[in-house]
Protein backbone atom coordinates (compact mmCIF):
# COMPACT_ATOMS: atom_id res chain seq x y z
CA UNK A 1 0.00 0.00 0.00
CA UNK A 2 1.28 3.74 0.28
CA UNK A 3 1.37 6.43 3.01
CA UNK A 4 -1.75 8.16 2.54
CA UNK A 5 -4.03 4.72 2.03
CA UNK A 6 -2.19 3.49 5.53
CA UNK A 7 -3.14 6.54 7.34
CA UNK A 8 -6.26 6.82 5.79
CA UNK A 9 -7.22 3.74 7.53
CA UNK A 10 -5.45 3.62 10.31
CA UNK A 11 -6.40 7.20 11.73
CA UNK A 12 -10.18 6.67 12.46
CA UNK A 13 -8.80 3.59 14.66
CA UNK A 14 -6.68 5.73 16.91
CA UNK A 15 -3.23 4.98 15.19
CA UNK A 16 -0.78 6.63 13.58
CA UNK A 17 1.43 5.38 11.18
CA UNK A 18 5.23 5.93 10.02
CA UNK A 19 8.04 3.72 8.59
CA UNK A 20 10.44 1.61 10.05
CA UNK A 21 13.33 3.96 10.29
CA UNK A 22 11.08 6.29 12.76
CA UNK A 23 9.18 9.97 12.38
CA UNK A 24 8.78 11.46 9.02
CA UNK A 25 9.97 8.23 7.60
CA UNK A 26 7.84 6.63 4.67
CA UNK A 27 6.41 3.29 4.27
CA UNK A 28 9.05 0.41 3.53
CA UNK A 29 9.59 -1.02 0.00
CA UNK A 30 8.24 -4.01 1.28
CA UNK A 31 5.24 -2.27 3.07
CA UNK A 32 6.43 -2.97 6.05
CA UNK A 33 5.25 -0.29 8.39
CA UNK A 34 5.30 0.80 12.47
CA UNK A 35 1.76 1.34 13.71
CA UNK A 36 1.66 3.09 17.71
CA UNK A 37 -1.19 4.77 19.51
CA UNK A 38 -1.94 8.46 18.05
CA UNK A 39 -2.71 9.29 22.03
CA UNK A 40 0.28 8.32 24.29
CA UNK A 41 1.12 11.18 27.05
CA UNK A 42 -0.93 11.82 30.14
CA UNK A 43 -2.51 8.53 30.36
CA UNK A 44 -1.64 5.35 31.94
CA UNK A 45 0.69 2.55 30.01
CA UNK A 46 -2.17 -0.27 30.28
CA UNK A 47 -4.26 2.33 28.59
CA UNK A 48 -2.10 3.07 25.63
CA UNK A 49 -1.79 -0.80 24.92
CA UNK A 50 -5.70 -1.37 25.46
CA UNK A 51 -5.96 1.28 22.40
CA UNK A 52 -3.23 -0.50 20.85
CA UNK A 53 -4.71 -3.39 20.79
CA UNK A 54 -8.31 -2.24 20.29
CA UNK A 55 -7.37 -0.13 16.80
CA UNK A 56 -5.34 -3.78 15.74
CA UNK A 57 -7.98 -5.64 16.54
CA UNK A 58 -10.18 -3.11 14.29
CA UNK A 59 -7.60 -2.79 11.85
CA UNK A 60 -7.66 -7.28 11.06
CA UNK A 61 -11.76 -7.04 10.88
CA UNK A 62 -11.17 -4.22 8.25
CA UNK A 63 -8.62 -7.09 6.73
CA UNK A 64 -11.18 -9.63 7.56
CA UNK A 65 -14.06 -8.51 7.87
CA UNK A 66 -15.42 -12.72 8.40
CA UNK A 67 -12.60 -13.47 11.22
CA UNK A 68 -13.84 -11.48 14.14
CA UNK A 69 -11.03 -10.95 17.11
CA UNK A 70 -12.45 -10.41 20.68
CA UNK A 71 -12.28 -7.64 22.77
CA UNK A 72 -10.30 -7.42 25.83
CA UNK A 73 -10.89 -4.83 28.82
CA UNK A 74 -7.86 -2.53 29.86
CA UNK A 75 -7.86 -4.56 33.44
CA UNK A 76 -7.06 -7.81 31.65
CA UNK A 77 -4.31 -6.31 29.69
CA UNK A 78 -3.05 -4.25 32.73
CA UNK A 79 -2.93 -7.55 34.61
CA UNK A 80 -1.11 -9.76 32.00
CA UNK A 81 1.53 -7.68 30.48
CA UNK A 82 3.84 -4.51 30.87
CA UNK A 83 6.01 -4.15 27.69
CA UNK A 84 7.84 -0.76 27.43
CA UNK A 85 7.26 -0.60 23.19
CA UNK A 86 4.03 -0.49 22.01
CA UNK A 87 4.77 -0.42 18.65
CA UNK A 88 3.41 -3.08 16.37
CA UNK A 89 5.50 -3.68 13.00
CA UNK A 90 3.33 -5.07 9.98
CA UNK A 91 3.46 -6.39 6.12
CA UNK A 92 1.61 -4.45 4.08
CA UNK A 93 -0.80 -8.02 3.55
CA UNK A 94 -0.82 -9.06 7.32
CA UNK A 95 -1.49 -7.30 10.91
CA UNK A 96 -0.20 -8.88 13.73
CA UNK A 97 -0.15 -7.63 17.53
CA UNK A 98 1.82 -9.20 20.06
CA UNK A 99 0.22 -7.35 22.95
CA UNK A 100 -3.47 -9.88 23.10
CA UNK A 101 -3.80 -10.79 26.73
CA UNK A 102 -2.78 -14.30 27.83
CA UNK A 103 -4.74 -16.21 30.07
CA UNK A 104 -1.53 -17.87 31.95
CA UNK A 105 -0.34 -15.65 34.89
CA UNK A 106 3.68 -15.72 35.61
CA UNK A 107 5.08 -18.03 38.33
CA UNK A 108 6.55 -16.62 41.45
CA UNK A 109 10.30 -16.40 39.79
CA UNK A 110 9.57 -14.58 36.43
CA UNK A 111 12.29 -11.61 35.34
CA UNK A 112 12.13 -9.05 33.26
CA UNK A 113 15.38 -9.24 31.31
CA UNK A 114 16.25 -4.85 30.73
CA UNK A 115 18.76 -4.05 27.67
CA UNK A 116 20.28 -0.16 27.83
CA UNK A 117 22.18 0.65 25.21
CA UNK A 118 24.47 3.19 25.99
CA UNK A 119 26.38 4.53 23.13
CA UNK A 120 29.03 3.71 20.47
CA UNK A 121 32.25 4.30 19.11
CA UNK A 122 33.68 4.18 15.20
CA UNK A 123 30.80 3.34 13.62
CA UNK A 124 31.01 4.18 9.31
CA UNK A 125 30.54 7.51 8.37
CA UNK A 126 27.56 8.04 5.97
CA UNK A 127 27.26 11.08 3.85
CA UNK A 128 24.45 13.38 4.10
CA UNK A 129 23.71 16.56 2.75
CA UNK A 130 24.36 19.80 3.99
CA UNK A 131 26.79 18.45 6.95
CA UNK A 132 23.93 17.06 9.02
CA UNK A 133 24.63 14.15 11.13
CA UNK A 134 22.28 10.71 10.17
CA UNK A 135 20.84 9.22 13.00
CA UNK A 136 21.73 5.88 13.92
CA UNK A 137 19.30 3.54 15.94
CA UNK A 138 19.40 -0.06 18.23
CA UNK A 139 17.31 -2.71 17.47
CA UNK A 140 17.49 -5.57 20.57
CA UNK A 141 16.21 -9.24 20.45
CA UNK A 142 15.77 -11.69 22.84
CA UNK A 143 13.54 -14.28 23.12
CA UNK A 144 11.84 -13.83 20.19
CA UNK A 145 10.99 -10.24 20.96
CA UNK A 146 12.08 -7.28 19.07
CA UNK A 147 12.52 -3.68 20.44
CA UNK A 148 14.10 -0.54 19.05
CA UNK A 149 15.62 2.68 20.33
CA UNK A 150 15.25 5.81 19.23
CA UNK A 151 17.69 7.75 16.99
CA UNK A 152 21.04 9.58 17.96
CA UNK A 153 23.07 11.14 16.12
CA UNK A 154 26.97 10.48 14.67
CA UNK A 155 29.69 8.20 14.59
CA UNK A 156 29.48 7.80 17.97
CA UNK A 157 25.97 8.01 19.05
CA UNK A 158 24.67 8.27 22.85
CA UNK A 159 21.62 7.15 23.60
CA UNK A 160 21.04 7.88 26.90
CA UNK A 161 17.73 6.89 28.54
CA UNK A 162 16.40 6.26 25.04
CA UNK A 163 18.64 3.57 24.68
CA UNK A 164 16.74 1.17 27.93
CA UNK A 165 14.66 -1.76 26.50
CA UNK A 166 12.70 -3.72 28.72
CA UNK A 167 11.61 -7.14 27.08
CA UNK A 168 8.33 -9.51 28.40
CA UNK A 169 8.62 -11.37 31.61
CA UNK A 170 9.98 -14.90 31.10
CA UNK A 171 11.18 -17.76 33.03
CA UNK A 172 14.51 -17.37 34.34
CA UNK A 173 15.75 -20.65 32.09
CA UNK A 174 15.29 -18.38 28.79
CA UNK A 175 17.85 -16.63 30.07
CA UNK A 176 19.82 -19.31 31.01
CA UNK A 177 19.75 -20.75 27.38
CA UNK A 178 18.98 -17.64 25.14
CA UNK A 179 21.01 -15.29 23.13
CA UNK A 180 20.42 -11.59 23.05
CA UNK A 181 21.52 -9.61 19.52
CA UNK A 182 21.56 -6.29 19.24
CA UNK A 183 22.24 -4.25 15.65
CA UNK A 184 22.72 -0.56 15.00
CA UNK A 185 20.80 0.54 11.99
CA UNK A 186 21.88 3.85 9.91
CA UNK A 187 18.85 6.01 10.03
CA UNK A 188 18.90 7.25 6.52
CA UNK A 189 19.15 3.97 4.45
CA UNK A 190 17.84 1.44 7.29
CA UNK A 191 20.96 -0.46 7.06
CA UNK A 192 22.76 -2.64 9.18
CA UNK A 193 26.40 -0.66 10.18
CA UNK A 194 27.53 -3.38 12.91
CA UNK A 195 26.25 -5.99 15.16
CA UNK A 196 26.94 -8.38 18.08
CA UNK A 197 25.20 -11.37 19.77
CA UNK A 198 25.84 -12.42 23.42
CA UNK A 199 25.10 -14.79 25.75
CA UNK A 200 21.99 -14.00 27.79
CA UNK A 201 23.41 -15.35 30.84
CA UNK A 202 26.13 -12.97 31.18
CA UNK A 203 23.50 -10.44 32.80
CA UNK A 204 23.16 -11.99 36.11
CA UNK A 205 19.79 -13.04 37.44
CA UNK A 206 19.52 -11.20 40.59
CA UNK A 207 16.70 -9.42 40.63
CA UNK A 208 18.19 -5.94 41.44
CA UNK A 209 17.38 -3.08 40.17
CA UNK A 210 20.83 -1.59 38.92
CA UNK A 211 23.16 -2.53 35.58
CA UNK A 212 24.77 -5.82 36.74
CA UNK A 213 26.18 -6.29 33.14
CA UNK A 214 28.69 -3.18 31.97
CA UNK A 215 30.67 -4.36 28.71
CA UNK A 216 31.90 -3.12 25.76
CA UNK A 217 31.15 -5.28 23.13
CA UNK A 218 33.10 -4.88 19.41
CA UNK A 219 30.91 -4.60 16.61
CA UNK A 220 31.02 -6.82 13.47
CA UNK A 221 32.37 -5.91 10.79
CA UNK A 222 33.44 -2.43 12.65
CA UNK A 223 33.12 0.07 15.67
CA UNK A 224 32.16 -1.27 19.34
CA UNK A 225 29.12 -0.16 21.83
CA UNK A 226 29.18 -0.32 25.16
CA UNK A 227 25.96 -2.43 26.78
CA UNK A 228 24.21 -2.65 30.36
CA UNK A 229 22.07 -5.07 31.80
CA UNK A 230 19.94 -6.16 34.58
CA UNK A 231 17.25 -9.17 35.35
CA UNK A 232 14.02 -7.52 37.27
CA UNK A 233 11.87 -9.90 39.73
CA UNK A 234 8.33 -9.39 38.68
Amino acid sequence: GTDKKAKEVCKPLGLSVRGTGGEHTPIGSDGTVDISPSNRLFIKECEIIARLYEGVRLLMEKENPKKAVAAAPVESIENSIQPSDTRVRTSSGKVSSPFIPSSSSSSGNALRLNVKVTSAKGLKSVKAMWGTKIERYCVCTFNGEELRTEGAKGTSPSWGSAGLLEFSTCDPGKIDSGEITVQVFDGKSNKIQGSITFAASKVPKDGKMVATLKEEFDLDPQGSIMIEGWCAKV
